[in-house]
């Protein structure tokens, strides 16, 4: 077992030295923390990345509406000349989100913190700041995947025959997220004019559903993410490119059982599909209190260390967001999550 030597005076206020008064964790301590929580939160966070980010003042309720005008038809009728047309009348349509918080805290105890051979603190706050990343992006994933836009993939005979599937009923194992179901899927956002996200549309998806895609087409159009030709910016979970889609890779790519069957559903997105509220002060926070400082402590025995974020996710452009469902026939016994 590797043993790490680790300095308990790290933790301690030089001025609480040979007292029985609460040691107080420094500001630049808690900083310190902070800083460590975002840094092992923000990788994880791969659905949140492609939001469209509205910013939510203090003072304003808990909920937050997006306004879009909605869009206007041609105008085919030829002009008179010398007549003023009537005036276009703009119209907007509004979507509601709610902010809500999550968040989690941990124990920890004076006889820990000096008995441990790892820095406590430190280890704590690594795996709670993975736990506020999974539930954060959790909760927008969930988010998403609630569209009705959904395409399912085909069924495929041995003769090379395509069944066309309408329900999850129809899934089998031959129904895979393949180059012709890319290329589907990528032509239905380009028919509803969605714009791409830099030069592409963005493909969320289980690394199984990309391993099969990968395994399929190597050397037949897929291009990994560290042979791209220019410097564009290469987004969390990035794997690689594929018939005009980016591919993120992410294990919490939503996976469904329903009726005892189980399918994976990837997400392709344009450009202002969704919202992302950004609550001004709310983000994600890290929260440490040492020895004494958590209320009722008269022995300063114990300690916690904890997160809370507030967030919402709202779904802006319904036809600019498309899940594709899916079998897949590289990986069994996936289950839902």
């Amino acid at each position: 077992m590797l043993k790490t030597k680790f300095n308990l005076q790290f933790f301690a206020d030089p001025s609480a030295a040979n007292t029985t008064s609460s040691p107080k964790l420094k500001a630049e301590i808690k900083q310190y923390y902070e800083k460590e929580l975002l840094k092992n939160f923000k990788p994880n966070l791969v659905h949140l990345q492609f939001g469209d980010r509205k910013p939510m003042p203090q003072g304003n309720g808990k909920k937050v509406e997006f306004r879009k005008i909605v869009p206007l038809s041609k105008s085919t009728t030829p002009l008179t000349e010398g007549v003023t047309p009537e005036a276009i009348e703009m119209a907007f349509s509004s979507l509601e989100a709610e902010l809500k918080q999550y968040g989690g805290f941990t124990n920890y105890t004076d006889v820990l913190k000096f008995a441990s051979i790892d820095p406590v603190i430190s280890t704590y706050n690594e795996e709670l700041a993975s736990q506020g990343s999974l539930t954060m992006d959790s909760v927008c994933r969930d988010v998403l995947n609630t569209t009705t836009n959904v395409m399912y993939c085909s069924r495929e005979a041995a003769d090379g025959t395509e069944t066309a599937v309408t329900t999850v009923a129809g899934i089998d194992s031959t129904c895979v997220f393949d180059l012709k179901e890319v290329f589907k899927a990528a032509n239905i956002l380009k028919r509803r004019n969605a714009k791409k996200i830099g030069d592409s549309f963005v493909c969320i998806a289980h690394p199984d559903v990309i391993t099969a895609l990968m395994i399929a087409n190597i050397g037949k159009g897929w291009i990994d993410v560290n042979k791209y030709s220019n410097a564009e910016k290469i987004f969390n979970g990035e794997v690689g490119k594929l018939g005009g889609l980016r591919f993120v890779e992410t294990s919490e790519a939503k996976i469904e059982e329903v009726d005892g069957k189980v399918v994976y559903n990837t997400l392709v997105i344009g450009s202002k599909a969704y919202g992302v509220i950004d609550p001004e002060g709310m983000g994600m926070e890290s929260i440490v209190k040492d020895l004494g400082e958590t209320g009722f402590d008269p022995l300063n025995q114990r300690g916690t260390i904890g997160w809370k974020a507030m967030q919402a996710t709202c779904i802006l452009n319904p036809e600019y967001l498309l899940k594709v469902v899916s079998s897949t026939d590289v990986v069994t016994g996936a289950t839902a999550n």
